[in-house]
């Protein structure tokens, strides 16, 4: 396990599957259905890979893990992954970035929201 301060990792899978493991204990499996953010600010453990870091807005927030089961559809519509908690996403990270995902099918433009 690997330590991290005032970071937000979201875990978010295409294909495959990757194994979370955290000093709290908790031990879960990530998969393009299933994605995790959280957010290490004060000293927090984990072991993983694959992982997207950023700073939160503000340095020493409360430590905090978040899951959430999505579906995967190829209609190329853009998905919320992760945003601040003002929109409403799944996945709520401390910081002005916001994580979309579309899945299409090949040959097809797709628009950027």
């Amino acid at each position: 396990m690997y330590e991290h301060f005032n970071d937000e990792i979201l875990s978010y899978m295409y294909h495959g599957n990757m194994l979370h493991e955290d000093s709290d204990g908790k031990s879960e499996l990530i998969s393009p259905t299933k994605n995790m953010l959280m957010g290490a600010e004060k000293s927090f453990f984990h072991q993983e890979s694959a992982s997207i870091f950023s700073c939160p807005y503000r340095a020493n927030l409360n430590p905090e893990v978040q899951f959430a089961e999505r579906m995967i559809e190829q209609n190329g519509d853009w998905t919320l992954i992760s945003v601040p908690k003002e929109l409403n996403a799944p996945l709520v990270l401390r910081q002005q970035i916001a994580v979309f995902d579309v899945n299409g099918k090949s040959g097809r433009a797709v628009e950027l929201p």
